[in-house]
């Protein structure tokens, strides 16, 4: 998409007069820098669980027991976690993970210092829909190298939210604060965790010590409201380049928000290796 020259020229000029330096008078800092950050509430950690909130026995979201003889057990652990899905829609106390449709997260604050796309600010209060519509591609145990590898599929996910960012999108400026209306469609992420096991009340759990995401989107539909001030020219025309561009704008985000996406699921995925220990579903 090639810009008038008379919208381009306002675009440079508001930004000017908001605080907002072009990218093209934005020297590139060395190191890169690629930082995020979000939360749900407090992360957990092992010492919080005690042995009475272990279960004694395996719940019905859990319908599997795999034997890690088993030639399939990485097909079994497949249908383990895919069966979460329907239940995670409304939560499942007996491990304190909230409800998942939709997911509430409540910070997510993103740094990307070079590159095309260079953003540093603030999503918040943002509720997502389509996670339990959730289908696993693969799940890979790999207990002698630590690792429990996921793949996922999310057939479309809608976000809703408030922003607070300053930054630059390609050529263009950008800097607002106001609700944001994001739309994704086949969504399809691969996930890497270390896992080691832990003891709790002498029994046997893994837990989760770090997680990297990586992702793709099949197509972006992004909207920000209040661009420049509440300039409805200018923001309806930032908000036309980001959408012919979206790919760009994911492919250079793809890691701070995959930074971001692994704080949150890690400490989903520790609630709830926390509570179920190992000789209830993999024996």
């Amino acid at each position: 998409m090639t810009l008038p020259r008379a919208l381009l020229l306002p675009l440079l000029l508001s930004a000017a007069l908001l605080g907002l330096a072009p990218a093209a008078a934005t020297p590139t800092p060395t190191p890169t820098r690629a930082a995020a950050a979000a939360s749900t509430s407090a992360a957990e950690t092992l010492s919080d669980v005690q042995p009475e909130d272990l279960l004694n026995e395996l719940p019905v979201w859990m319908n599997h027991t795999c034997p890690r003889s088993d030639p399939n057990a990485n097909e079994c652990l497949k249908h383990t976690f895919e069966g979460m899905f329907p239940y995670m829609a409304n939560g499942i106390s007996e491990v304190a993970i909230p409800p998942f449709e939709p997911l509430f997260i409540k910070k997510l604050s993103l740094r990307r210092d070079s590159g095309a796309v260079t953003i540093a600010g603030t999503f918040f209060n943002v509720l997502v829909s389509g996670p339990s519509n959730s289908t696993a591609d693969f799940v890979k145990l790999d207990e002698s190298r630590r690792r429990m590898d996921f793949g996922l599929t999310i057939p479309e996910l809608r976000l809703e939210g408030d922003y607070d960012l300053r930054g630059n999108i390609l050529v263009l400026p950008l800097v607002g604060a106001g609700k944001v209306h994001m739309r994704m469609s086949n969504l399809t992420t691969g996930s890497r965790t270390r896992v080691e096991i832990r003891r709790v009340g002498g029994r046997e759990v893994f837990h989760a010590t770090h997680m990297s995401i990586d992702f793709n989107v099949g197509s972006l539909f992004i909207h920000f409201d209040n661009l420049f001030g509440g300039n409805k020219v200018l923001g309806a025309t930032l908000n036309a380049f980001m959408n012919q561009h979206a790919q760009t704008v994911v492919a250079d985000l793809r890691e701070p928000v995959g930074e971001a996406l692994s704080d949150l699921f890690i400490d989903m995925m520790n609630r709830l290796l926390h509570r179920v220990p190992l000789d209830l579903w993999l024996v």
